[in-house]
């Protein structure tokens, strides 16, 4: 199926497009953080015992 964007549906699908991606890469960024921060207390912790 083919939609009759013309110029401006396109441009406007690229624009959200581009707003998902960099949505998606801001939350991959924080799931690293977390990662990160879950590694270093998993480690300070693994010397307590």
């Amino acid at each position: 199926m083919r939609l009759p964007l013309g110029d401006d549906g396109v441009g406007a699908v690229l624009g959200h497009l581009d707003q998902v991606r960099e949505e998606v890469l801001g939350h991959l960024d924080q799931v690293r953080e977390d990662v990160l921060a879950w590694e270093k207390r998993t480690r300070a912790t693994a010397f307590d015992d």
